[in-house]
């Protein structure tokens, strides 16, 4: 039989929904730099990438690409590696999904100026 109580492997998964939930939300509201910022904190870089694009300023996309960036290369907002990154160079993975991402923003830009 099974006790009431919800153990803390139960609570990961419903966390993550929740916080999945919350970015939509945002999202649905046009709020995308704010879904964008906690898609982040959340370490949900896809939700981030596309709440980035849905932007409609093309200044706050950029933007919001380059926190994409930073966030996945480990940098902060003064182009420093975080303490425990110093000693570590950056892995080819992380560049490689970088230069994907400027890739999906400028494919992003030219379908805005066909409009």
């Amino acid at each position: 039989m099974k006790s009431g109580k919800i153990s803390l492997a139960d609570s990961k998964p419903k966390e993550k929904i929740f916080n999945s939930a919350q970015i939509i939300i945002y999202g649905i509201l046009g709020l995308n730099e704010k879904a964008v910022e906690f898609s982040l904190q959340t370490l949900n870089i896809e939700y981030a990438k596309k709440y980035a694009n849905k932007a409609i300023d093309p200044k706050l996309r950029k933007n919001l690409l380059l926190k994409i960036a930073k966030k996945i290369l480990g940098v902060d907002d003064w182009g420093q590696k975080s303490m425990g990154d110093q000693a570590q160079e950056t892995p080819k993975s992380k560049v490689e999904e970088v230069l994907k991402l400027i890739h999906e923003q400028k494919d992003q830009q030219y379908e805005d100026e066909e409009e």
